[in-house]
């Protein structure tokens, strides 16, 4: 199990500009032709689709790495679990282009069937990763404004239009979640997971879908905090470019 993000992967932001300027979150999903859920998904499978020695969330390549169609994708930091980077203290500089939407988690948790126990179903995942959300707190913001979030829900009724799918991925050579330290059928065992793998994951946490921003210097800030005190600490300088 992980948790950005980011692997506690993970990242928790608020987002919000000028009202005057600002499209909202459903509106820039529409346009996009896809749900949160679906986003979810699409930022998992890019986070996973990325060798470490070559990703944006280990601070080995730039930001532009990966990335392709309308949105792009930011993150916090990978670590294990019960790893040594807590808090998490990142800052980082990302060029983008003046048409791009951004999306990305503030505070997230996903659980996969090649992580967890041997035998977990779908309810399984799904339970896991909610409860990974019970006592979480979120900031963050945009230019010094501050934002509003969107839930993706793995489990319950309360947010059902933007539930987590279950989400097929294939790790590359050099894969990130081996990287981080994770074992195949959970931490109980040793048993690194293989370049190559394949498995389904469901997620839960807060997201945060931006539509495309002006052009010039723009501060992303954002900040969270699981149950257990693992905190993450994020800011990015982007500079937005027609």
């Amino acid at each position: 199990m992980k948790r950005i993000a980011t692997v506690i992967l993970t990242l928790v932001v608020l987002f919000i500009v000028p009202l005057s300027a600002q499209q909202s979150s459903a509106g820039v999903a529409s346009q996009l032709g896809m749900t949160y859920g679906e986003l979810s998904a699409k930022w998992y499978q890019w986070a996973f689709s990325m060798p470490y020695t070559h990703h944006p969330l280990f601070d080995t390549s730039d930001c532009s790495t990966g990335q392709s169609g309308p949105v792009w994708f930011l993150g916090g930091r990978f670590c294990a679990t019960y790893g040594s980077c807590n808090p998490q203290f990142v800052e980082r500089s990302c060029t983008v282009p003046k048409s791009k939407s951004l999306f990305f988690p503030i505070l997230n948790s996903d659980h996969s069937f090649i992580e967890d126990t041997a035998g977990s179903t779908e309810a399984d995942l799904r339970s896991r990763a909610k409860a990974d959300m019970t006592g979480t707190t979120i900031q963050a913001t945009v230019d010094g404004r501050p934002v509003q979030p969107i839930r993706v829900c793995s489990a319950g009724t309360t947010c059902l239009s933007s539930q987590s799918p279950l989400v097929p991925f294939t790790l590359p050579a050099e894969n990130m979640l081996g990287a981080i330290g994770e074992t195949v059928n959970g931490p109980s065992t040793t048993d690194l997971i293989p370049d190559g793998a394949s498995s389904m994951l469901v997620t839960d946490g807060h997201y945060v879908l931006l539509p495309p921003l002006p052009a010039g210097p723009h501060t992303i800030y954002f900040h969270g905090a699981f149950a257990n005190g693992w905190a993450l600490d994020v800011t990015y300088h982007v500079n937005v470019v027609p």
